[in-house]
């Protein structure tokens, strides 16, 4: 029977009320789903704490697809590293920042982690072991998800077999091999409801679990499966319209144009709102304000869960004067109320 993890004592940071401590076997545990070989840069104390938060678990969630959660706070400044086996390797950031690497190729992720980027995945493919790093930086938050794609699910998913996945087996197959990727309002929803499910019986809450990275992996493999269609066909952009709407969503994702007006918008990457509302519509499916309301709701949901706000600041987080109108937003978007996702 595992040890039972020890409470933080009382610290000044948010998510102190629901913390829990995390020493070097916690860290360990269901590594070997992955890889093996962990290893700090440092000598580390057996009962040494080592991060701080609500959330740090690894498990399968199918036979070859494994998800691994993280929700807190480090609380040592060094480095870690951890062999990896082969697969395609999802890493999406609610919250917070971190700097990882795959091999040689390194990774600033998370909205906070510069102040002109906002990164919030990295999508890369392992055809051989290699390691995995991250920095610690004492002090630093970071909301997370990570999802393996193991060779075996890849190909007991059928994604071998045909001709039309011919993109994904060479992504799979070519060591190293990236992709850029700004995951959807619709994915970020999805790892949050990953990191802070809705109270299910045990088995439902697993099921929705699943779906919820299901959804995820739908978008990250899509975006390889077209990404060279894409680029040869770009259903029918012209290379103005696809800086734009490039401009766009970078400009929407840094959170500077929530206060902005269409018309300031449409300036900014030199078009007219009519044409970039439509342009804007006809790829992402919603408008542009949608697509704002949605990104200020998450971060809403953000500050209540890990900070415990009010629900009346949290709707002036997500740009509502009134709380009874934020509260059923927000229930519309996540299925629970403000006050549910406190905790």
């Amino acid at each position: 029977m595992s040890e039972p993890i020890k409470p933080l004592p009382d610290t000044a940071s948010p998510l102190a009320a629901a913390e829990q401590v995390f020493v070097h076997k916690h860290l360990a545990r269901g590594l070997e789903l992955v890889g093996g070989d962990f290893r700090f840069s440092q000598a580390i104390g057996d009962d040494e704490p080592l991060l701080a938060g609500r959330l740090y678990d690894m498990r399968a969630l199918q036979p070859g697809l494994i998800l691994h959660r993280a929700q807190g706070r480090d609380l040592q400044s060094l480095h870690s590293q951890v062999l990896q086996q082969p697969g395609i390797k999802l890493s999406l950031l609610a919250a917070g920042s971190t700097e990882v690497a795959y091999g040689r190729r390194r990774y600033h992720l998370g909205p906070q982690a510069n102040a002109t980027r906002h990164n919030q995945a990295a999508l890369v493919a392992l055809a051989e072991p290699d390691t995995f790093s991250r920095d610690w930086r004492r002090g630093r938050e970071e909301c997370k998800i990570s999802i393996t794609l193991k060779p075996q699910w890849l190909e007991q998913a059928g994604f071998g077999m045909l001709n039309e996945h011919a993109r994904l087996a060479t992504f799979a197959n070519e060591h190293m091999s990236e992709r850029s990727w700004l995951p959807s309002p619709q994915a970020m929803l999805a790892v949050q409801q990953v990191l802070q499910p809705p109270p299910l019986l045990p088995a439902l809450q697993e099921i929705f679990i699943q779906s919820r990275c299901l959804d995820i992996i739908v978008e990250a493999l899509s975006l390889i499966a077209h990404a060279d269609a894409a680029a040869a066909e770009p259903r029918g952009l012209n290379p103005r319209a696809q800086r734009q709407l490039r401009q766009l969503q970078e400009l929407l994702d840094s959170g500077a144009a929530d206060e902005w007006s269409l018309q300031a918008i449409a300036a900014h990457v030199g078009s007219n709102p009519t044409s970039l509302q439509q342009l804007f519509r006809r790829e992402k499916g919603f408008t542009i304000f949608e697509y704002q309301r949605q990104r200020r709701l998450q971060r809403a949901r953000v500050a209540l869960s890990q900070q415990g706000i009010s629900v009346e600041e949290a709707a002036a987080i997500a740009g509502y004067s009134s709380a009874a109108n934020f509260a059923t937003a927000f229930k519309r978007l996540f299925g629970i109320t403000p006050r549910a996702a406190r905790g």
